[in-house]
């Protein structure tokens, strides 16, 4: 199940980050995997939800996805960010898990960085 992470707070350390990777990526994708679905997550200090698809299915479910990123960002309550998902197919339950795994592999170097400081 979900684990609910407030990312606003988190935000505002984006700017103290330098020169570190800023961005949560997650899934399988590549030359040989059928149905991959690659998520890239950035959190942003402002522009609210920024969202690129590339998809070979992205006119039969474009607005599904974009339903789904939607109100993955509202659950972990993230008001500024860029999604990028290159999809192939993936099913709805394993896109929003790979978007949530990207979250938390973002959250996790936040949260690192910030005991750091």
């Amino acid at each position: 199940m979900f684990q609910y992470y407030n990312l606003t707070s988190f935000a505002s350390l984006k700017s103290k980050i330098t020169n570190m990777e800023k961005i949560g990526l997650a899934g399988d994708y590549g030359r040989g995997v059928k149905s991959y679905c690659k998520v890239q997550f950035e959190l942003l200090n402002d522009g609210g939800i920024d969202f690129e698809l590339t998809s070979k299915v992205k006119f039969l479910y474009g607005n599904t996805i974009k339903k789904l990123v939607t109100d993955m960002m509202a659950f972990f309550d993230v008001k500024n960010a860029k999604v990028i998902i290159n999809d192939r197919g993936t099913v709805d339950s394993v896109m929003a898990a790979r978007i949530e795994a990207a979250i938390k592999k973002l959250l996790k170097l936040i949260k690192s960085i910030y005991f750091l400081l």
